[in-house]
């Protein structure tokens, strides 16, 4: 069902996105780039890379919050 949010599964060469969410219902698709903020040290700042070395779960969290705002809107769950 996860695979299925990204109306791409695959990384593309224009670095966007769009995740499909529903919202009352309504599919509604969030547009995102592969711009993550880091650390200084290099981590990612939010969420993690896959045990598979993917970034669908830093990806789906972007989209996550910025469907409802922002990172800070769904930051603790």
């Amino acid at each position: 069902m996860v695979y299925n949010l990204f109306l791409r599964q695959e990384l593309n060469n224009q670095r966007v996105y769009g995740v499909r969410f529903h919202s009352l219902g309504v599919p509604l698709v969030t547009i995102i780039d592969d711009f993550i903020p880091t650390y200084s040290w290099g981590d990612a700042a939010f969420g993690a890379i896959s045990d598979d070395k993917g970034l669908w779960p830093i990806l789906l969290e972007k989209a996550f919050g910025k469907f409802h705002g922002n990172y800070k809107a769904v930051e603790g769950g």
